[in-house]
């Protein structure tokens, strides 16, 4: 080989290393690229993250999409790329910080279909026992405001024959005090 092109060195240990090659002005700009796609996939990845959070808890602690799952896949989605996006062996940080958000949102909120779907059915019996006892008490107090109604009904024909008893009773010979009278 020639010594001028060949970049390989022996060690004392008799091993072949190769030198660092410059890299190239493209390759640098590449680099420089990618590290600029990766700094926008981060903040679009913990922007998705937040966004989950705020509906979360708008939303009772209840992951409102998805059917309540708050996944790796889904969290991808919500950032706007594609699912392997973050299996990739250059984004392995960032997956384990999706990984260990989500581990943490399990413990704290109500994450994924079963969990979702039985906080949903006590919520809707709860809502159930609500409206039944809205219903009786509207029940009591319809019947309530019928047996008022009776007795109002009661009380104005009471009143009637005590102003027609008072009308007979002043119909006759009597004549009050100071009447003056016709002359």
């Amino acid at each position: 080989m020639n010594e001028t092109t060949d970049q390989s060195n022996s060690d004392d240990a008799g091993q072949t290393t190769r030198a660092p090659v410059p890299l190239t002005p493209n390759q640098l700009a590449g680099i420089a690229r990618g590290a600029a796609r990766s700094e926008q996939l981060k903040r679009h990845i913990e922007d998705a993250m937040r966004v989950i959070e705020k509906e979360m808890a708008a939303n009772g602690g209840i992951y409102p999409g998805n059917g309540g799952a708050v996944t790796l896949n889904e969290v991808s989605r919500r950032a706007k790329c594609h699912p392997t996006t973050l299996h990739k062996p250059h984004n392995e940080k960032l997956k384990k910080l999706v990984d260990e958000w989500i581990k943490k949102l399990k413990q704290k909120e109500t994450v994924g279909r079963v969990r979702v779907r039985r906080a949903l059915e006590q919520t809707a019996q709860d809502w159930r026992k609500k409206y039944q006892a809205l219903q009786n008490t509207h029940i009591a107090t319809n019947l309530r405001l019928q047996q008022l109604e009776h007795e109002l009904d009661q009380l104005r024909k009471e009143k009637d024959a005590l102003l027609a008893e008072f009308a007979r009773h002043t119909s006759s010979k009597v004549i009050p005090i100071g009447y003056s009278g016709p002359t």
